[in-house]
């Protein structure tokens, strides 16, 4: 019963949060000028996770699943967030321009091509360690389960 259970959420939730991470990363490929879609973008993000998350904490059963879906929704939410702050960086960088050489242009567009590739590799790392954990502490429940049966 809680297997099918738990593939509605992992459909419900976790896709829906992927996908939302993986939309803040189109950021880095908008031009540096086009400020208002970029801080749109990371702003929408960061707020269509936060309801998700909120909508999250009321359906589901305490399991140690919901702390497991606590901590990916804040990882989550701390990526939009990132990548919110990145444009706020770069900005800040290419705004440099008025008062020094032409450098920081190409500094700003720099950390936008890091941004691209550290983001997804970040969020992969983060993915790999989440879901070993997970099956970890996934079968320390039903454990304990089997356990109180006996």
């Amino acid at each position: 019963m809680l297997e099918r259970q738990l593939g509605y959420y992992l459909i419900q939730l976790y896709i829906p949060s992927l996908l939302i991470v993986i939309l803040s990363w189109i950021s880095f490929w908008i031009n540096l000028d086009a400020a208002p879609a970029r801080v749109g973008l990371g702003i929408t993000t960061v707020l269509t996770l936060t309801t998700q998350s909120s909508g999250s904490r009321a359906s589901l059963p305490k399991v140690s699943y919901v702390k497991a879906i606590d901590i990916w929704l804040a990882v989550c939410l701390l990526f939009v967030f990132s990548a919110l702050l990145e444009y706020a960086a770069v900005n800040f960088v290419s705004r440099q321009r008025e008062f020094g050489g032409g450098g920081f242009i190409q500094r700003a567009k720099k950390i936008d091509k890091i941004s691209r590739i550290g983001f997804p590799l970040a969020f992969l790392i983060f993915n790999l360690f989440y879901w070993i954990i997970y099956k970890i502490v996934r079968r320390e429940d039903e454990f304990e389960h089997h356990h109180h049966h006996h």
